[in-house]
C-alpha cells in the first residue's frame, strides 16, 4: 500500500477514535441530565448543586454564577422546612474537567451524603489539556468569585440578624486555591468578618508557600480557618514537577507566614492521598478533623482527648502535626 494511503488511514482512524471518545454515552446516568452549555468544561464560571438537594448523580443541575443568591436560599428554605441536613458546604474545586467531573467522580455526592449536607459547588473554568495548568483562568474567576460572596454575605447577615442561619464551611481544594488567592487579593477583604463563615478549609492548596503574605494575615471569614499539608500527596508533587510550579503549600508547612489566626496541620503521618476531605480516612485524627469541620463545628484542639492524634507544635501560627495508630508526628517544613 502505498505510504499516502497509509497515512490517510492512520488519520481516520485516529478521528474515528477521537468521535468515539466524545460520543462515549453516560449511560450511568438518566436521560434527563442537563448539561448546559454554559456550564461545561472549559467555559465560563457557574454553580452546581442537586436539585430537590437530592444525592443522585442524575438530578445534577449547572446554573450560571448569578444564580448563586437563588440557589442559596432554595438550600436555606429545604434545611429550614425539612430537617434533612443541617448544614452547608460551599465547594470551590480544582483542576480537572469540570463539572462532569464533579458529578462523574461522585464529588459532590460523597461530600453531601457523608456530611448529611447540602453542597453547592461554585465551578470555575479549570481544564487546560492534560498537560496544561489552568492558573490563568483561575485568576481570571476571581470576578464570579466575588460575586459569590457578595451574595453568600447579604444572606449571612440576614440570616444572623434573625438567628436561623446555618451552619456553613467554606473548602477550597487544590488549584481552587488559585482562584481563592487571586479573589482575596482584589476583594475589599474589610467588608467581611469572622462570622461570615462557621469553618474555612484550604485543603491541598496548589499555591506556593512564598505566596501566603498580606492576603491571608488579612482575611478574617472565620473563626476556625485551617489550612493542610501532605507532604506525600502525588497529585501536588506532579504540579509541583511536571509543571514545574515549585513547592506546594498543600506538600509543605511555611517556616514563615503562616498568621496567628489560622490553624496549619500536617497529615503526612497519616497515610492520606489527595482529597482527603472524602471518604474512608485511616487516622481516627483525620476522621475526627473533616467530620467536625465539614459540619461547621469547631475543631476542640485543647481538649486532652484529642492530644492523642494533635501534636501542637510552635508558637507562631497555630502549628499540628497528625498522627496515626501512636506514629511519631512530624512537621514537614517547607525549604524556603
Amino acid at each position: 500500500m502505498p505510504m499516502l494511503q497509509v497515512l490517510k488511514l492512520a488519520f481516520a482512524l485516529l478521528a474515528l477514535a477521537l468521535l468515539a471518545g466524545c460520543a462515549k454515552p453516560r449511560a450511568h446516568y438518566a436521560d434527563s441530565w442537563p448539561e448546559p452549555r454554559r456550564c461545561t468544561a472549559g467555559s465560563s464560571a457557574g454553580v452546581v448543586y442537586f436539585q430537590n438537594w437530592v444525592t443522585d448523580p442524575a438530578k445534577a443541575v449547572c446554573e450560571p454564577i448569578d444564580a448563586f443568591g437563588k440557589i442559596l436560599d432554595s438550600a436555606y428554605q429545604y434545611v429550614q422546612n425539612t430537617g434533612a441536613v443541617d448544614n452547608l458546604i460551599v465547594f470551590i474545586h480544582g483542576r480537572g474537567k469540570h463539572p462532569q467531573k464533579l458529578i462523574e467522580e461522585n464529588l459532590m455526592s460523597r461530600l453531601q451524603s457523608e456530611n448529611s449536607a447540602a453542597v453547592i459547588a461554585v465551578h470555575w473554568p479549570s481544564y487546560a489539556g492534560p498537560l496544561g495548568y489552568a492558573d490563568t483562568s483561575a485568576r481570571a474567576a476571581a470576578r464570579d468569585l466575588e460575586a459569590v460572596m457578595r451574595a453568600y454575605a447579604s444572606h449571612r447577615r440576614a440570616t444572623l440578624d434573625a438567628k436561623r442561619a446555618l451552619r456553613t464551611t467554606l473548602l477550597v481544594h487544590s488549584m481552587g486555591n488559585i482562584l481563592f488567592r487571586a479573589w482575596a487579593l482584589q476583594a475589599d477583604l474589610s467588608q467581611y468578618d469572622d462570622t461570615l463563615f462557621d469553618t474555612v478549609i484550604q485543603n491541598a492548596a496548589d499555591i506556593p508557600p512564598s505566596d501566603l503574605g498580606p492576603w491571608l494575615a488579612d482575611m478574617r471569614l472565620s473563626r476556625q480557618h485551617y489550612v493542610t499539608v501532605n507532604r506525600d500527596d502525588r497529585v501536588l508533587q506532579a504540579s509541583q514537577w511536571l509543571f514545574g510550579q515549585g513547592e506546594r503549600l498543600g506538600r509543605c508547612m511555611p517556616r514563615t507566614g503562616r498568621p496567628d489566626h489560622i490553624h496549619f496541620f500536617d497529615f503526612t503521618a497519616t497515610d492520606v492521598g489527595h482529597r482527603y476531605y472524602v471518604g474512608r480516612r485511616r487516622s481516627a485524627g483525620v476522621t475526627l478533623f473533616y467530620e467536625r469541620l465539614l459540619d461547621g463545628r469547631a475543631l476542640p484542639v485543647a481538649e486532652g482527648v484529642d492530644r492523642r492524634w494533635y501534636d501542637r507544635l510552635g508558637e507562631r501560627g497555630r502549628t499540628y502535626a497528625v498522627t496515626r495508630d501512636g506514629a511519631k508526628p512530624t512537621i514537614n517544613w517547607c525549604s524556603g
